[in-house]
């Protein structure tokens, strides 16, 4: 399953989101908050959102081209 860790008013999470429903990929949609802030940075080591969550991996911001190849990895396209 994919997820994608997101906040509120974020340009570059609704970019993923609008890209992986074009692609009609299933994802699951995690909010953080900003008490959640310290989970992801544990978690993953990064300061921004969003974080893409693929079995074999993740990606930050919104790259395409590097969760294309997640995608890709992972038989989902």
């Amino acid at each position: 399953m994919i997820t994608v860790y997101y906040k509120e008013n974020c340009g570059q999470c609704k970019v993923v989101k609008r890209f992986l429903d074009t692609k009609g990929i299933e994802y699951k949609a995690e909010f953080v908050g900003q008490q959640d802030y310290g989970k992801i940075r544990e978690k993953f080591g990064v300061e921004a959102l969003p974080v893409t969550e693929f079995p074999d991996g993740f990606v930050t911001g919104a790259n395409m081209g590097e969760i294309t190849k997640h995608l890709k990895s992972n038989n989902l396209i």
